[in-house]
């Protein structure tokens, strides 16, 4: 596995956590207002390694919101020591039939929300064990949180993803105060969630 700090895999047992600090609008992952506290296992989906999701989270976005993807679609592991890799498949939802009615019926009233008409598995079809911290076997699955996961909104763990990056380096934020705890906004104007990372 490469020494190079800038490419290694990130830690799998970690001593990050963070809160919600303020937030004004309920969103679909952050439905509980009480669920404000997560803990480093809930950045990604369960067992995942936050790098390869990390690659993965533009990916799984683009068919979350209609990409019509022809052909199989594969990513790549970040770290150049390690052959892992991951299928995304694009699979509709059991009551797809009656979110498509409840949409049509809203969007009468002039009411839009998100109601996802499709989930997204992440199926392993590569891994390097020897160049990787998790013991990955091919076929495994991890499912993309587009509703009320354990894990933390993908949005949200996105724009985290470079301040976590730079801690688990034993680095810090460039913008941090000093004496301040790191806070990141939510990437969705409409939810004006604050959130602060501990160490």
């Amino acid at each position: 596995m490469s020494d190079n700090p800038e490419v290694i895999c990130s830690k799998k047992e970690g001593n990050l956590c963070f809160e919600l600090t303020h937030c004004t609008h309920i969103c679909r992952y952050h439905k509980y207002p009480k669920r404000r506290k997560y803990t480093d296992k809930q950045f990604a989906p369960r067992g995942m390694c936050i790098d390869l999701f990390h690659s993965a989270y533009p990916v799984c976005l683009a068919i979350l919101y209609g990409a019509d993807l022809k052909s199989r679609v594969t990513v790549s592991c970040p770290n150049p020591d390690s052959n892992s890799a991951v299928e995304l498949l694009k699979i509709p939802v059991k009551t797809i039939k009656l979110r498509k009615l409840i949409l049509k019926i809203l969007s009468k009233f002039g009411m839009e929300i998100e109601l996802p008409l499709y989930s997204i598995l992440m199926r392993i079809v590569e891994n390097d064990s020897g160049s990787c911290h998790y013991a990955y076997k091919a076929g495994k699955t991890f499912k993309f949180n587009t509703w009320l996961g354990r894990e933390v909104c993908p949005a949200s763990f996105d724009a985290m993803y470079p301040t976590i990056h730079n801690i688990l380096r034993g680095r810090n934020a460039p913008w941090k105060e000093e004496d301040k705890e790191i806070e990141i906004v939510c990437p969705d104007s409409k939810s004006n969630i604050t959130m602060r990372i501990h160490e």
